[in-house]
């Protein structure tokens, strides 16, 4: 198989016709996920990460949500739409008070892939409809355009930019439907950025080494 999936992600069409993903779905592997989990940023965020609540407003199948329960924190997902019939449907953008609703407080970190079409618009609900923390799988090209940076600057928080050496493979959901399995490699960058409530300067990069949790501080 070719590798397809730079078009996908950049909104064009293949040479083997795939169109643009609707709402931007593509699975985030798990992998890329693991690799978050492992990492030292991640595990240094709060002294007990586990007692915290987390938000996937974007779920999709779970690509983001399994390995988080896996290890046993407390997490809830639901979507603009109902992929595999398991979670409950809710429209982050027009409904960003649901967690609250739900559950009488805020989540304390919203955790998710959003669609990157709405990702701006992601962020300001977040910022405003989360307890402390947000993390977000992006492609690393979201740190440029005026629109942005006019965020970054009004609202600082963005305290940890988490750059895969290796370029990660989000899967096309029609694949997935087919039962078919993308083994090529992205041909873009990606990152977890990850915004602190609490915090107001600027971010701290770091690298995560070959899709594992490996820094450079531990060569």
């Amino acid at each position: 198989m070719t590798d397809k999936l730079g078009q996908y992600i950049a909104g064009g069409k293949s040479r083997s016709g795939l169109d643009r993903q609707e709402h931007d779905f593509y699975i985030t592997p798990k992998e890329s996920v693991e690799a978050l989990l492992n990492h030292k940023v991640f595990n240094n965020l709060h002294e007990d990460m586990k007692s915290l609540t987390m938000w996937e407003n974007a779920v999709g199948n779970g690509g983001i949500l399994n390995p988080i329960l896996r290890r046993s924190y407390k997490i809830v997902g639901t979507d603009l739409n109902n992929w595999i019939d398991r979670f409950t449907q809710n429209d982050f953008l027009a409904n960003p008070t649901w967690f609250f609703d739900e559950y009488g407080h805020k989540p304390d970190i919203i955790i998710t892939n959003p669609p990157y079409k709405d990702a701006n618009e992601w962020i300001l609900n977040s910022i405003e409809h989360t307890e402390r923390f947000i993390i977000l799988f992006l492609r690393l090209s979201f740190l440029e355009s005026v629109s942005r940076y006019k965020i970054f600057k009004m609202y600082p928080h963005l305290k940890y930019i988490l750059v895969f050496s290796k370029r990660q493979s989000p899967i096309h959901w029609s694949l997935v439907q087919k039962g078919e399995e993308l083994k090529s490699s992205s041909t873009t960058p990606t990152a977890w950025f990850i915004w602190d409530i609490e915090y107001n300067g600027l971010p701290t990069i770091d690298w995560i080494l070959d899709g594992n949790q490996n820094t450079l501080d531990d060569w």
